[in-house]
This record gives structure tokens, C-alpha cells and sequence, in this order.
């Protein structure tokens, strides 16, 4: 029994009513779980005398704070008897055609596509950045990066995606267990903790002007990654435009440190930091990335994270208008998806936390939180173009969305206990139309993030702005497979699976890191035969080709004289 004080200090017992109207609808049902049942106890009586005392308080009360709210004549939370009104469906006008858009009649390679996010500029940018940071810390010992030697890297981080170990060392290994060729053909083990040391985004220069500005409002906490961040975002919206229906989801880059607290209620991560992606829900195709700036937040429902994300990522300027936006718990908010539906003509569905600023709490007739009742009861409430609906499925399941009507002749399979409380089978159970709509279109991003995860390309880093690195490449790899099986799609050709494109992939970055490799400067290395009596019957071993490492020469040596 939960004890609510109102504001004018009177008190009132809620939970009761909603329990007295749980049990008078499904009092007659014989489908109703044996354990819902039991509750039905001889002090029935006693608890409905209860209700009927607390009915008159709870009319009064009820009465003035739905006055005050505006919550008009559907005050009450409503059964599937009360029809509800479909919202105006919006018209879709995307700023450009959905797809993606690539030159046509144009075979593209996995290289090729993987480059269009992973260019060549920006792969020089990081060399000689990294070149500047580590000539700066070590001028002497400290042994210059190229682009080849960047996408040779790249090639082993590919590997390491496909082929999982449990160290670093492992690749390099020459033991019955692992003795993989391909990591020792590509580059030693030594050159890849180089140049995994070595990495840096950012000039030094731009870091110390940054530093610099650390407590005031011109401090950019995203100093470190912005070039290839920026680069990044304006790739993955070139070179796709999304259908009608987009989501908006959190993911957790691990990190030693973190630049924003990670989230703490669900799968609670001790170091990383929070990105949020825009993904095309028939694709996958992740089409904008976001991280908010430190010093930023605000008060009230725009100072919240996942507010600020969705607006910054929904830009109806560049996206459309008349899009079908579908998110989770942490960015659904009812003046979210009032400003959206009002100033960008998009609309929003999503899950809703009942403690969240404009959830109608308090309202008689909604389902119980602590007492089963059975899967399919439905209790909704509209408020103007909202329409918020309380779902019994496992557990309570709470929606909000200006899409679709609160209900509709529309069933989901469940495995539902049969009569005799022995087994389970599939069975319809009534549904809203917003939660499959939501559960189909939210699954699209999922599992984009649940393929990033599964092929990561990196075990581990203390370095924050790396993980964002090694993060990027992720959806650069995954956003060049999709685009690879739409083209195939179009050409109506068999694509590449997942596996099979990633290993074509490493095998042209490897052929990549050759291609950039500089012929040597100056003559060549020839050593002649040396006998006795000058018959070139017999080879003296050369001391310099017989050396099994990498020798580093100022210049380039001359041919061998040694006859």
C-alpha cells in the first residue's frame, strides 16, 4: 500500500483504486494466471471497504490536479473499450533521395568503400600528427610513421576484429596453437606497439592553445579527436541519406578515462565515454555521430543529454521533414517530442521512465507496479498529440509517442501458461501498435552496435580519444558493408557476408601499405660471387643479407665491389 500527500495536505491511497478495477474486469476471466488468482483472499471484503473510503478523497483530489494540468476529460488512464483517435500520419519529404549515393555504374571494392569515410587525407593528417607528438617526446630515438606504415596498421586491426585472442602478443606467436602468417607478413610485433603508442589525432600545437583554454567557455573537451570527428560525421552523411523511419541510440566507447559519466542504471561500464548515433532503421547505416561538449548543459528538460543529442542529431534542415524517429527511455521526454513535432514536422516514439517531467503519474485506472495482471492489459491516456499507454508484456512496459493511436486490433506472439499452469505455448496477445512498430525499427540499430561490438578491432586502451579512433574505423567498416550490400542489392548480385567482407578488406589494406611503400633512394644492393680464380662458382654470404633485422642507413648503400 503506497501513501501519496498531496499538496493541500490531504492523503489518499491510490494504489487501491487501481487494484479494485484490475480485479473487477478480470474477476470472470477464466484465462487469468492461477497466481493473480490466489490474491483473491477471505479479506476481499476488508480491502474493498478500504477502496470505498478512499474514493471520496480521491475524487476531489483527482478533480483539482487535473484542473490544474489540463489534462481535460480523459483524466483517467483508459481500457481498449475507449476508442482513441489516429494522429495526422506526416508527410515524408527528405532533402534527398534515401539511399545511397555513389556515382553510378561504378564497381566499388571493399577498399574503395571503406575509404570513403577513411580517406587518404585523413590518414595523412594522423601521420604527421603523430610524427609531430613523437618527435617532440623523443627526438632522438623516435623512428618517423608513413602511410604505409598506417595502413598496414589498419590491415592488423582488421585481423584482430576477425581472429580473437586473448593478448596482443598472441598474433605474433609461432606455437602449434596460433602461428597465424598473416600478422608477421604484414608488419612485427614491435612496429604495431609503436605505432599504437605513437597514435595522435591532434597537433601538438592545437593541444597546447587548447589547454590553455581549460575553465572557460572556449575549452573544446573534444580537442583530441575533433579533425577526425568532424571528417567522420561529414562522411557517413554524404554518402547515404536515410528512409522514414531513423533511431536514435547510446553507445558506450570503453576508455580508461572518460570525458561524460556513463550511464549507471543499465549495464553500468566503470571507464568510457558516451556517443550517440543516428541509424537508418532499414539498414543499419549509421548517419550521424554526437558527443556532447563539456560546459554546455542547462537547466530543465533542454539541459538533459539525451535531449540535447536528439535535437542535434534531427536536423530537419539536412535530414527532412515528415521523418519517424523511434528512441529508448533516456531521450523520451513529452516536450522532446512536442518540439519536434511542432518545429521539424517529425515524429517521435519511444519507451518513457515514469519519473520523467510530464508522464501523467497519479492517475486512477493505470496498471499496478507490484501485482501481476494478465499479458495484453493495456491502460492509455491522450494528452493533445501524445498518447501515453501502460502495456503489461513480462513486466509493465511504458510508451509514449505522437505516432500512432493508443491501440488497434494488433496482437504479438507470446509464450503465455496454459490453463492447467503446466506449460507454456504461443499464443496472440493484444498489443499497441506503437511497441511493434518500436521494437522492429529500434532493433535495426542494435544490432549495427551489437556487430561493432562483436568485432571491435581493439582489446584495450587508457586513451580515451584512441577508443574514439578505433571506434570510428568500427562504424567506417560496418557503414562500407552496408553500402556494399545495397549496391549488390541494386545490381541484384549475391554480397559479401560480414566475415568474408572484412577478409577481402585486410587483404587490400595489406596490398594498400605496399602500394604506398617508396622505391629505396640511390644505387642498388648487388653483392657479385668471390673466388679464387675469379669463376663465379661460389657464393660468399653478403653480412649485410644475411642480417635476419631491419637495419636503418642514413643513406642509401652503393653496389658491392668485392672481387
Amino acid at each position: 500500500m503506497v501513501i501519496k500527500t498531496m499538496a493541500n495536505g490531504q492523503m489518499y491511497i491510490a494504489e487501491l483504486v487501481e487494484e479494485e478495477e484490475l480485479i473487477s474486469e478480470y474477476s470472470d476471466d477464466s484465462s487469468i494466471d492461477p497466481d493473480f488468482e490466489s490474491e483473491a483472499t477471505e479479506d476481499l471484503e476488508d480491502f474493498l471497504d478500504g477502496i470505498d473510503r478512499a474514493v471520496d478523497i480521491l475524487s476531489s483530489s483527482s478533480s483539482e490536479e487535473d484542473a490544474e494540468g489540463g489534462a481535460g476529460p480523459a483524466a483517467r488512464w483508459q481500457g481498449t473499450d475507449v476508442e482513441d483517435v489516429t494522429p495526422t500520419q506526416l508527410i515524408f519529404q527528405p532533402a534527398r533521395t534515401p539511399g545511397p549515393h555513389l556515382p553510378a555504374g561504378k564497381q566499388y571494392s571493399p577498399l574503395e568503400l571503406f575509404q570513403l569515410f577513411v580517406t587518404d587525407a585523413m590518414l595523412q593528417t594522423i601521420v604527421n600528427n603523430s610524427n609531430l607528438h613523437g618527435e617532440r617526446r623523443n627526438p632522438v630515438t623516435f623512428e618517423r610513421l608513413s602511410l604505409e606504415d598506417l595502413y598496414a596498421f589498419l590491415a592488423m586491426l582488421v585481423f584482430i576484429g576477425v581472429v580473437r585472442t586473448i593478448h596482443i602478443e598472441d598474433y605474433w606467436r609461432t606455437d602449434i596453437f596460433y602461428n597465424f602468417p598473416f600478422p608477421s607478413s604484414v608488419m612485427t610485433q614491435c612496429k604495431f606497439r609503436a605505432i599504437a603508442r605513437t597514435l595522435r589525432l591532434s597537433s601538438p600545437a592545437d593541444d597546447a592553445e587548447n589547454n590553455r583554454k581549460k575553465g572557460s567557455a572556449d575549452h573544446d573537451p573534444l580537442g583530441k579527436i575533433r579533425p577526425v570527428y568532424e571528417q567522420m560525421r561529414q562522411a557517413c552523411r554524404a554518402h547515404f541519406h536515410p528512409g522514414q523511419n531513423i533511431s536514435v541510440d547510446e553507445i558506450k566507447v570503453k576508455a580508461k578515462r572518460c570525458i561524460v559519466p556513463p550511464r549507471r542504471d543499465l549495464e553500468p561500464m566503470r571507464w568510457g565515454s558516451k556517443l550517440f548515433v543516428l541509424v537508418d532503421s532499414s539498414t543499419g547505416y549509421t548517419w550521424d555521430i554526437f558527443t556532447r561538449r563539456g560546459g554546455q548543459g542547462a537547466s530543465g528538460a533542454v539541459g538533459r543529454l539525451g535531449y540535447q543529442s536528439v535535437m542535434s542529431l534531427v536536423d530537419a534542415a539536412v535530414l527532412g521533414q515528415g521523418y519517424r524517429l523511434f528512441v529508448d527511455d533516456f531521450h523520451t521526454s513529452p516536450a522532446l517530442f512536442r518540439e519536434l513535432l511542432a518545429e521539424r514536422s517529425v515524429g517521435a516514439c519511444g519507451t518513457i521512465r515514469e519519473q520523467c517531467a510530464g508522464y501523467p503519474r497519479g492517475r486512477a485506472g493505470g496498471l499496478p507496479r507490484r501485482h501481476r495482471c494478465p499479458r495484453g492489459t493495456l491502460r492509455w491516456i491522450r494528452e493533445g498529440p501524445l498518447a501515453f499507454v501502460q502495456w503489461r508484456d513480462a513486466r509493465n512496459v511504458l510508451l509514449c509517442s505522437s505516432l500512432h493511436p493508443a491501440h488497434a486490433n494488433h496482437t504479438v506472439l507470446r509464450k503465455v501458461r496454459t490453463a492447467e499452469g503446466q506449460r507454456r505455448t504461443l499464443q496472440p496477445v493484444t498489443a499497441p501498435p506503437s511497441f511493434s512498430d518500436w521494437d522492429r525499427c529500434m532493433g535495426a540499430g542494435l544490432l549495427c552496435d551489437a556487430i561493432v561490438e562483436h568485432y571491435h578491432i581493439l582489446h584495450h586502451t587508457n586513451n580515451w580519444y584512441k577508443s574514439f579512433f578505433y571506434h570510428f574505423l568500427d562504424v567506417a567498416i560496418v557503414n562500407a558493408f552496408i553500402l556494399h550490400r545495397e549496391l549488390a542489392k541494386e545490381r541484384q548480385e549475391a554480397p559479401l557476408g560480414q566475415v568474408a567482407f572484412r577478409k577481402v578488406l585486410l587483404q587490400q589494406l595489406k596490398a594498400a601499405a605496399l602500394s604506398c611503400r617508396a622505391p629505396p633512394a640511390g644505387g642498388q644492393h648487388k653483392p657479385r660471387f668471390f673466388t679464387q680464380d675469379d669463376s663465379a662458382t661460389q657464393a660468399r654470404p653478403c653480412v649485410h643479407c644475411a642480417s635476419k633485422t631491419m637495419v636503418s642507413a642514413p643513406h642509401a648503400m652503393s653496389p658491392c665491389a668485392l672481387r
